[in-house]
């Protein structure tokens, strides 16, 4: 082979290394690739507009031009199904108990089983509905007509100074791809963090620790199901609300790996607070604003806006520092003023150019909380 030939054979190698770390890895470990996953999209029902709102006497479940206020409703999450879970509270002897019940907003019924025991709503519930009972993960299909108990592993494996150890999950579990995530650790003393991680459940009911140590203090699953995004802390112990960098990444929901991991946008600071996280096709979306320092629902924090990364590069939508929107359709969203307080500020459909209100709010001063159907970005269809 000749010199010439030689060197434009070593250059080629060299462009060929050089573009595959640009486009893969950058100094700060942030991966330019979205990952794409595996798992199939979930197919959803939104009549828009579609929402559960605070009101006077319950919550007024709407979809398009069904309306029914629902008496001692105080929680809800939609379900890809149309439905909606919502919590409601119900007087037993001495106080007063809170179950979960599915509706119908077309039928104005409910329908299946009543979920008891439980203080929170779901994550997320795109193929089934999930919650962590101490030492047990109870998983329902989306119409709660089919109940399952898987016992968590409870034995600790992290080797302690001879204290006592205790593994606990934490609630909030998320399902996608057929697989059951949920956060674990494992704790001397009460004191001493020995090990942490994330528990993936596969759809036999086998177990597997994975993320060990990666930091993960939230999970998500993007509005079709088929991603599985994290907030991951950039260093130290999960430690949940502290106030400390947190970063995005994506999770495949076949083996319990990190397969993308894309940051924060420029000008982050750990000021900045992870609300809502989605994804459709080859873009993120990650809606970020400051924290309440009281905890106060009539607190207005400071909001960052909704930024989306393609490409290995991060933007900030639009006027989201002022607008937070729910996509219901190609063309059709809720909104509402982000940077008013939100006990109340009302919500807005926006379709075919024209703006309506939809009654009602978001919480109230009692903690009761509302949900819009829809997630952070245009669906694909």
């Amino acid at each position: 082979m000749s010199r010439s030939k030689s060197f434009v054979s070593a250059l080629v190698v060299l462009v060929g290394i050089a573009l595959a770390v640009t486009l893969y890895v950058r100094d700060d470990d942030t991966t330019d690739a979205v990952f794409d996953s595996k798992a199939s999209a979930v197919p959803s029902t939104i009549i828009a507009p579609q929402s559960a709102t605070i009101v006077p006497g319950g919550m007024l479940v709407t979809a398009g031009d069904q309306r029914h206020v629902v008496p001692h409703a105080v929680g809800a999450r939609w379900l890809p199904t149309g439905t909606v879970l919502l919590a409601i509270e119900r007087k037993e002897p001495g106080y007063v108990a809170q179950v979960y019940r599915l509706y119908d907003p077309v039928r104005g019924a409910f329908s299946g089983s009543t979920i008891k025991g439980q203080l929170g709503p779901p994550n997320d519930p795109t193929t089934g509905i999930s919650f962590v009972d101490g030492d047990r993960l109870v998983r329902w299909n989306l119409a709660l007509t089919k109940r399952s108990v898987l016992n968590l592993p409870a034995a600790p494996r992290a080797k302690g100074g001879g204290g006592d150890v205790v593994r606990s999950y934490a609630a909030q579990p998320v399902t996608v791809g057929g697989a059951t995530f949920l956060r674990f650790s494992e704790v001397e003393n009460e004191e001493e963090t020995l090990a942490y991680g994330v528990m993936r459940v596969a759809a036999d009911g086998s177990t597997s620790d994975v993320l060990k140590g990666d930091r993960i203090t939230r999970l998500r699953v993007s509005a079709d199901g088929r991603s599985l995004l994290a907030v991951q802390q950039h260093k130290g112990e999960p430690c949940g609300g502290c106030v400390v960098r947190q970063d995005v990444v994506e999770i495949d929901p076949a083996d319990g790996t990190i397969a993308g991991t894309y940051g924060a946008p420029p000008g982050y600071t750990k000021q900045w607070r992870i609300t809502r996280l989605d994804k459709v096709g080859g873009t993120v979306a990650v809606r970020y604003e400051g924290t309440c320092v009281t905890g106060d629902l009539a607190c207005i924090p400071k909001q960052y806006g909704t930024w989306t990364y393609r490409d290995g590069d991060w933007s900030k939508v639009a006027g989201s520092e002022r607008i937070e929107t729910w996509w219901q359709g190609r063309d059709d969203r809720i909104v509402r003023r982000a940077d008013r307080n939100v006990l109340k500020t009302p919500l807005e459909w926006l379709h075919d150019g024209e703006r309506t209100s939809v009654d009602g709010h978001l919480a109230d001063e009692d903690n009761n909380t509302g949900d819009v159907a829809g997630g952070l970005l245009r669906p694909a269809s």
